[in-house]
């Protein structure tokens, strides 16, 4: 959970601060590459997509919320380092009210992905067949709602506090770490909590997914064929998912970890440069999962990377991707291994495939 705060004059904390705004500027490229090609993509179920076009967007909001931050402090510099005017407050807390709304849909559809893969699990025989949009749209739309209601119940309190629309605010910022330290010490904590439910129900749905795939693998089932495609596929995203959850738990705790640092050292001046520094680290770890995660899910998910590929291929036209030339199409399982079929059966397996689903 990244703060807002103003540029620091410490050297090597301005350098990351210019480390910060190139992350978030490749990060544009990446999430926008990102979302384009998750549209049409397969192997996803559309309720995963929108809650992972959410999280992408959502990051996308808070660089912006951060460039125009740095913006407003290389174009009109604060006159008084002690306090910020009255336009510079409205515009500030406006600026937080979209930033934390992010912050809020980026956590929710953190924990959202847990209850998304277990509803997955217990509805196995059903939930990949069912394509219908309304239920991944009223999801999307829930988590957005209660992301803004939670901002606005801060902006609400902040305005009822502070009265920054119509007086100067004691602060150089209105980031949360000088306005309520002690509520976001709260947050944090509750946060590490919910972090650590969902990772326990990534592990349980993930484990279990796999001791059932083993089970239908050896059952003589007539609808074993079916099932253990399903499965197949819902091991395949939980293990694609537990990678983004387990490398957001190392940019939580490093958030988490600044936070206390800061908060709790914030008046020891033996500490200032440390805590100066750690102020603007504590945006870089944030910055830099904006650029990774793109990049995670497009290198985790087989048909993401291999449209990736594909885009290289026809801007570059590597040899290296070409092969041979050949343009007869491959079968491949649900991990991305080719499948040595000759035509014949493979139509037998899809045509056997076909009449299970019916």
């Amino acid at each position: 959970m990244p703060a807002l705060s103003q540029m620091s004059n410490t050297p090597f904390a301005m350098f990351l601060q210019f480390v910060e705004i190139a992350l978030f500027c490749c990060g544009f490229i990446t999430q926008f590459y990102f979302l384009v090609r998750m549209r049409r993509v397969s192997l996803l179920h559309f309720n995963l997509k929108v809650l992972l076009g959410s999280f992408s967007v959502a990051y996308v909001i808070v660089a912006v919320a951060r460039l125009m931050n740095y913006v407003e402090d290389w174009i009109d510099p604060y006159s008084d380092s002690d306090s910020l005017t009255v336009p510079q407050a409205r515009r500030c807390f406006i600026r937080r009210l979209f930033y934390d709304t992010a912050i809020n849909v980026i956590s929710i559809a953190m924990a959202t992905f847990a209850f998304e893969r277990l509803f997955a699990t217990i509805y196995s025989h059903n939930y990949e067949k069912h394509r219908r949009r309304m239920a991944g749209m009223l999801l999307g739309l829930l988590v957005w709602l209660i992301s803004f209601a939670g901002s606005l119940a801060m902006f609400t309190e902040n305005l009822i506090s502070y009265d920054f629309w119509n007086r100067r605010i004691p602060f150089n910022s209105c980031d949360i770490l000088q306005t309520f330290p002690k509520a976001l010490q709260a947050i944090a904590v509750i946060a590490l909590l919910c972090y650590t439910l969902t990772a326990l129900a990534f592990v349980t749905v993930h484990a279990h997914n796999r001791r059932v795939s083993k089970e239908i693998c050896l059952a003589e089932s007539t609808h074993s064929l079916s099932l253990r495609y399903q499965h197949a596929e819902n091991i395949s995203t939980t293990r694609f998912l537990s990678v983004i959850v387990g490398t957001f738990g190392v940019d939580l705790f490093c958030s988490c970890f600044t936070l206390f640092y800061v908060t709790l050292n914030k008046g020891s001046s033996s500490d200032s440069v440390v805590v100066d520094v750690l102020s603007v680290a504590y945006n870089i770890v944030d910055a830099a999962y904006s650029f990774l995660f793109p990049v995670m899910c497009i290198l985790l998910h087989r048909p993401l990377r291999d449209q990736l590929k594909e885009d290289l291929r026809t801007i570059v036209c590597w040899k290296k991707w070409n092969g041979d030339g050949s343009s007869r199409p491959q079968i491949r399982s649900v991990s991305g291994k080719h499948l040595p079929f000759t035509y014949t059966n493979s139509r037998a397996y899809f045509d056997a495939l076909h009449k299970m689903w019916n």
